[in-house]
């Protein structure tokens, strides 16, 4: 397991949580004034990098202080070969 890899397992096990098999998601929450930039800036990149995808930031409607990240066309058929 790569260095990288083992860092998005960390944020995902302490800001993540995952969908159903019906509807695969990873959701990553975090603070949007302490940690947007972060989230902009080193997860979405790393998550690039990992798994080839375009994942995005977003605020959920009704709790304005969490950004999300979340996967355009799923999580589904993503593979880390890290």
């Amino acid at each position: 397991m790569s260095e990288k890899f083992a860092y998005f397992l960390g944020v995902l096990l302490g800001d993540g949580s995952t969908g159903s098999t019906r509807r695969p998601s990873i959701y990553l929450v975090g603070d949007l004034v302490e940690e947007r930039g972060y989230y902009d800036y080193v997860l979405i990149p790393l998550i690039r990098v990992l798994f080839k995808i375009s994942p995005y930031s977003y605020v959920r409607k009704g709790n304005p202080h969490m950004p999300y990240i979340s996967n355009p066309r799923g999580w589904s058929n993503i593979s880390s070969r890290n």
